[in-house]
């Protein structure tokens, strides 16, 4: 994937959708028990940094608590669903915002 996204790292890139992992294990989850390492989540991160994407609605609410997915097992909350952009049309995005969660496709 990320040698795909790098031919087109000269233009502008917005990459949504269900990620399946909380970026920020403190801030893009409810529960309060220490945050297991999770590969996927630092691959992420690293394709993140290599393609200078960032979470768009993170740079709006840098410390809100919002999220987009329940768990019924662990009884917690996520935001697992992003809209990454590259870091160059930042200035674009006027606002970002989630939606309470009705109804979830997990």
């Amino acid at each position: 994937l990320t040698s795909e996204l790098h031919k087109f790292s000269h233009l502008p890139i917005l990459a949504a959708g269900d990620f399946n992992v909380p970026i920020d294990p403190y801030l893009d989850r409810s529960s309060t028990c220490r945050p297991a390492k999770i590969k996927s989540r630092e691959v992420l991160q690293t394709l993140l940094q290599d393609l200078a994407l960032v979470d768009v609605w993170r740079i709006h609410h840098p410390t809100d608590r919002q999220y987009t997915f329940y768990s019924p097992p662990h009884s917690t909350y996520s935001r697992i669903d992003y809209f990454f952009v590259s870091s160059t049309i930042v200035p674009l995005v006027s606002s970002s915002c989630i939606h309470p969660i009705h109804v979830s496709d997990h």
